[in-house]
């Protein structure tokens, strides 16, 4: 795991990244002393959009008819 300084890492991002993205983990030293781990991220999955279930979902004709089961609640 290399340890890079800031001022070089600017100048080797790409290589950083790419390094990351195989896998690997970069160790970025900052000149406070604070260090950051470069590591690779999971990529956010795609949220569905409007319609997209369209076809897969029905709705029976009578959903909203009044239940058996609770007549005798109503009265």
């Amino acid at each position: 795991m290399p340890v890079v300084k800031v001022n070089e890492a600017k100048h080797r991002i790409a290589e950083l990244l790419a390094e990351a993205a195989k896998g690997g983990e970069v160790v970025i030293e900052a000149e406070d002393g604070n260090v950051f781990k470069l590591v690779p991220s999971e990529r956010p999955k795609k949220r569905g959009f409007v319609g997209s279930g369209k076809g897969r979902i029905w709705v029976s004709e009578d959903f909203d008819a009044p239940l058996e089961d609770f007549d005798e609640y109503m009265r």
